[in-house]
């Protein structure tokens, strides 16, 4: 199969497979509970789930080798993605009356990011969300050295 003709990550059995299984009721509570109590990783536990639909076993050894090779990308990039998913989940309080907290803004131009004026901060909140965003974003890569 050509790389034209291979079906997409989003359209893969496995995603398919991983999207229904997950739907189903207190898997994506229970999912959560494993990764934040017990450090699972749920992709690989998904894609070994999925394996053993189409009566596929792996040896332990095997499970491990498949554990070294997705490990150090979970420890640089989704344990990372996932703090910063969480953080943007309380981002910054409006100062009541200003329309938008003036702090997004100023940390974005810090940032030599582009928003809204500071002078005018926007009241809209599609504007105040993304300034948000680029707070969030400018802390984690603080927090890992990485925007200096």
């Amino acid at each position: 199969m050509s790389a034209a003709q291979a079906p997409s990550a989003q359209g893969s059995p496995f995603w398919q497979f991983s999207l229904r299984f997950y739907r189903q009721p207190q898997v994506a509570d229970t999912c959560i509970a494993l990764q934040e109590e017990r450090g699972v990783d749920v992709n690989l536990l998904l894609f070994l789930l999925w394996q053993a639909t189409r009566k596929r076993a792996f040896t332990a050894a095997e499970v491990a080798e498949i554990e070294r090779r997705v490990g150090a990308w979970r420890e640089m990039t989704v344990i990372p993605l996932r703090s910063l998913r969480r953080a943007l989940k309380s981002p910054p309080q409006l100062v009541a009356g200003a329309g938008c907290d003036l702090t997004p803004l100023r940390i974005a131009h810090a940032a030599r990011v582009p928003v809204a004026t500071a002078s005018e901060p926007s009241a809209d909140p599609v504007t105040c969300v993304r300034c948000a965003t680029l707070v969030r974003l400018r802390e984690a890569l603080d927090g890992v050295g990485w925007a200096q």
